[in-house]
């Protein structure tokens, strides 16, 4: 219920997200507001440690990624591009039902997340971390449940909101982006406090 009434707050009743060009009353805004942003990004700083990719090469190669996923997944009959919810949601009721139809487009982009990050470790020499046990484990499942707490609310994820909803303006996915941003410097900030302190 509480879903639902935070999405009509981002809809236009029309059936479609509320965007900025529709607060505004002109969708060309996106295209000033794009060229300011990779004007900002452009003048900041990419320092990255040894062994890690900077960020303009991550987002660069995301964005190629995420471009290329609108024709790709239309393919399938899926309109929407990259979202990492829809399969999610169809892997488990594949393993509850057994429905063949839910082993689609969806389900093999999120399969492929894990098997590209493995396969990128081994490619780099890397060796991949012990596993958490003990009390991190358990804070691993809080962080997990608060997320999906939060991607149900949000209707969507950081992949869906951040990656095809920013880009198409829709206000739900600017805030939501945003408290993502907020919540993970808060974290972030709190765990260097701790290390600081030990």
């Amino acid at each position: 219920l509480l879903r639902e009434q935070l999405q009509q707050v981002f809809s236009t009743g029309e059936g479609h997200a509320l965007t900025l060009g529709d607060i505004v009353g002109a969708d060309w805004i996106a295209y000033p507001l794009g060229l300011l942003i990779l004007l900002w990004l452009a003048r900041s700083q990419a320092p990255a440690p040894d062994e890690a990719w900077t960020w303009r090469k991550t987002g660069l190669l995301i964005g190629l990624l995420s471009i290329a996923a609108w024709p790709l997944s239309a393919l399938s009959g899926r309109f929407f591009g990259t979202a990492v919810i829809p399969g999610g949601v169809q892997m488990l009721e594949f393993v509850a039902a057994g429905d063949l139809a839910r082993l689609n487009w969806d389900v093999f982009f999120v399969l492929a997340i894990p098997a590209g990050a493995y396969l990128a470790v081994g490619r780099r020499g890397l060796s991949i971390s012990e596993p958490i046990t003990g009390g991190e484990a358990i804070q691993a499942l809080g962080g997990g449940l608060a997320l999906g707490i939060g991607a149900s609310l949000a209707g969507g994820c950081t992949v869906g909101h951040s990656l095809v909803g920013m880009p198409l303006l829709s206000m739900g996915s600017i805030i939501t982006t945003l408290f993502i941003v907020l919540g993970s410097w808060t974290v972030g900030y709190a765990e260097m406090r701790k290390d600081s302190s030990v």
